[in-house]
């Protein structure tokens, strides 16, 4: 029985391949990428070992904890492009000030009591 090989292309005709590599650079999980190519789970982690081997990554490093890290390409672009306002959205959402204030009772357990300063 001759054993079959199943050859992966990752160019602009085959979408589905890119985008679930572009995805798990962006950090998605597999059930993300599933939903948006329509692959099944093992096809997608086919797709990123395959890719993950063409571009000579070592073993134990994947797309998703280069982007948790922040070493791959694509976080330092979305963190260039976004950071700025995401900063300003995070400090119109959060008080101006807020302490938390850790009192102690008779028997030594913690109370801790937050309170938000206009």
């Amino acid at each position: 029985m001759k054993k079959q090989r199943h050859i992966i292309i990752f160019n602009e005709t085959e979408v589905e391949n890119c985008t679930a590599v572009g995805l798990a650079e962006m950090g998605r999980g597999t059930k993300y990428i599933m939903e948006k190519t329509g692959l099944s789970p093992c096809q997608v982690s086919h797709r990123l070992f395959k890719a993950k081997k063409a571009e000579g990554m070592r073993k134990g490093v994947t797309y998703r904890t280069q982007w948790r890290d922040g070493t791959s390409e694509v976080a330092r672009m979305v963190e260039e492009t976004v950071l700025d306002s995401l900063v300003s959205d995070v400090s119109k959402r959060l008080p101006q000030k807020f302490a938390h204030v850790v009192k102690f009772s008779g028997d030594r357990r913690k109370k801790r009591q937050r309170k938000y300063f206009d």
